[in-house]
């Protein structure tokens, strides 16, 4: 070959390595631009706040309203493991004693605790208020009448 052609031939090589090493950092480049973009988008999502914890456990007790009976006599006992246990006693009735006992689930904006299993209570579902619970329908609606005398007070 002649000198001015090997000149030409290196010049293409020198031409075509170039280009691919520049092609090689251009997809390098879209690259790292597709993977930071990944990365913004992970960080925009929002996080979700866990559920509060659960704060309310301990004993509550006191005497509900009852039609048949000079009144119920009621223990409910809240534990952190998200279970309870509860009593009821009709006074003046032979047959009188309830218990039950199970998990409940608690609903953090509304503050409704709801006891699953308790059949044999006259209640399924407590309001927190304060340091207390109230006993309210299934719906979560207090008492109408008598509101104050379905409060359960913590021991």
């Amino acid at each position: 070959m002649t000198s001015m052609k090997k000149k030409l031939f290196y010049s293409g090589i020198a031409a075509l390595m170039l280009g691919f090493v520049a092609c090689n950092q251009g997809a390098k480049n879209a690259e790292d631009a597709e993977n930071a973009d990944s990365t913004e988008m992970v960080a925009e999502q929002p996080v979700e706040a866990p559920a509060p914890a659960f704060d309310k456990t301990g004993a509550y007790a006191g005497t509900l309203p009852c039609a048949d009976c000079s009144g119920l006599e009621t223990t409910v006992e809240l534990m952190g493991d998200m279970t309870y246990k509860a009593t009821q006693d009709a006074k003046g009735k032979k047959d009188g004693h309830s218990e039950a006992a199970g998990t409940f689930t608690w609903d953090a904006s509304s503050g409704i605790i709801t006891l699953e299993g308790a059949d044999a209570l006259s209640f399924r579902k407590l309001l927190v208020e304060g340091d207390n619970v109230v006993v309210v329908g299934d719906d979560g609606a207090k008492a109408a009448e008598n509101a104050d005398k379905y409060v359960l007070t913590k021991k």
